[in-house]
C-alpha cells in the first residue's frame, strides 16, 4: 500500500519526535543549520510546519492546483499540483502530507483517498484522535488514520460501518 508507506515515511521524517523531543528534521536543522545559507535554513525551518491530515478537495484547476480544506481544523490550502489534478474532483477526501515551500504549498506525493460520503465522520474521527492525544506528532497517528481509511473502503461508505471500524482502532 504505497500511500500508507509514503505517509509513514513523511511522518517519520517530519513529525516523529526522537528521544531528544526533536524530530529528525529539527535535529538536522540544529546540527547543521550553521552550515546552511540563510535561504536554505529558512526553507528547512518552514518544512517543520508541514501538515499531515485528511482533507476535502474544494477546487481543482487542471495542471495547476488543488485547493483543500483540512478536516481537522478547517484550514484551507491551495497546493501547487499538476499530476493529481487529473484524478481529483471537488468533494473528494484524501489523506495527504502538505509541505510549506518558500512560495507555494506542495503535496509530497503520498495521497490516499477516503470514501467521499464520509466527510463528517472523518472530521469527527480526526477530532477524536487529537483530543485523545493521538494527533499528528504521535506514533499512533498514521497507523490509526490509515487503518480507519482502509476499513472505510473495505466496509463500504455506510457511516455506521465506519463508526464501528473507528471504534476498533
Amino acid at each position: 500500500d504505497r500511500p500508507r508507506y509514503g505517509l509513514l515515511a513523511d511522518w517519520f521524517t517530519y513529525k516523529r519526535p526522537l528521544r531528544t523531543g526533536l524530530t529528525p528534521l529539527q535535529t538536522l536543522i540544529q546540527e547543521y543549520g550553521g552550515l546552511l545559507s540563510p535561504e536554505d535554513l529558512a526553507g528547512y525551518q518552514r518544512l517543520t510546519h508541514s501538515i499531515i491530515s485528511a482533507f476535502e478537495v474544494l477546487e481543482v484547476v487542471p495542471d495547476r492546483s488543488i485547493t483543500v480544506r483540512d478536516l481537522r481544523d478547517d484550514q484551507v490550502y491551495t497546493v501547487t499540483e499538476k499530476r493529481a489534478t487529473h484524478q481529483m474532483a471537488r468533494g473528494y477526501l484524501l489523506s495527504a502530507h502538505i509541505l510549506p515551500l518558500p512560495n507555494e504549498y506542495r503535496f509530497t506525493g503520498a495521497l490516499a483517498p477516503w470514501p467521499s460520503l464520509l466527510k463528517e465522520q472523518v472530521a469527527a474521527f480526526l477530532s477524536d484522535l487529537v483530543a485523545s492525544g493521538k494527533g499528528p506528532a504521535t506514533v499512533e497517528f498514521i497507523p490509526t488514520l490509515e487503518r480507519a481509511r482502509r476499513s472505510a473502503y473495505m466496509e463500504g461508505t455506510d457511516a455506521h460501518r465506519l463508526e464501528r471500524a473507528i471504534q476498533l482502532y
